[in-house]
């Protein structure tokens, strides 16, 4: 049986990429060729679990991805509270902007799978993880079982607009509150939802 090994400069890589995993947050965003067989996940959809994370003194934020509109639009249009915390390895070449896969941009395979299997090592390391179904993520659960139980699966219809499971994730696992939740039209939000967040996320840019 053959196995995969991760070389020194893929560990080395992945601890630059994400230097601080300790009280991190992982996003791992596939566009390129994942619409041929499944819905694309909304950038946006992200947005509230990084809110949340920030909310109760969440680190690092580190971003795996396969698209480069996916990173435009991240230092675009989220608020700069949150993109500075956000991290991602560094020099990336096979990343796609459209349904291309990664490993048929003609970067070289050798590259391409570098870089997918480090992106992979470093989401292991996360804390938390937000992710939709991939070949990828899996292999993180892999490495790391224990992040099974403090990941959301976006593709899951029951997580697919709340931000409050990784609330309660991250209530088990012992971390509180620093930041008060913003209010609408006075009322508490019980669930904090992707239009609520973005809306009231405006206030913090």
């Amino acid at each position: 049986r053959k196995y995969i090994r991760f070389t020194l400069a893929m560990q080395q890589r992945a601890a630059c990429a994400l230097p601080h995993p300790e009280n991190s947050l992982g996003l791992h965003i596939r566009h390129g060729d994942k619409g041929i067989e499944r819905d694309i996940l909304d950038v946006k959809q992200f947005l509230p679990f990084c809110a949340v994370f920030l909310d109760y003194g969440g680190g690092s934020i580190f971003v795996a991805t396969d698209s480069a509109n996916v990173i435009e639009e991240i230092f675009s249009k989220w608020p700069r509270r949150i993109t500075k915390r956000i991290v991602r390895t560094p020099a990336v070449q096979a990343l796609s902007r459209n349904d291309t896969a990664a490993f048929e941009l003609g970067v070289g395979h050798h590259i391409s799978n570098t870089e997918a299997l480090t992106d992979a090592l470093a989401l292991s390391k996360c804390t938390f993880l937000v992710h939709g179904l991939s070949a990828l993520s899996e292999a993180a659960f892999y490495m790391n079982p224990g992040l099974i139980d403090r990941s959301v699966n976006l593709d899951d219809e029951d997580y697919y607009l709340f931000a409050d499971e990784l609330e309660h994730i991250m209530l088990k696992h012992g971390m509180r509150r620093l930041r008060r939740r913003n209010t609408d039209q006075g009322r508490t939000n019980q669930s904090t939802s992707i239009t609520e967040t973005q809306t009231s996320m405006t206030d913090h840019q």
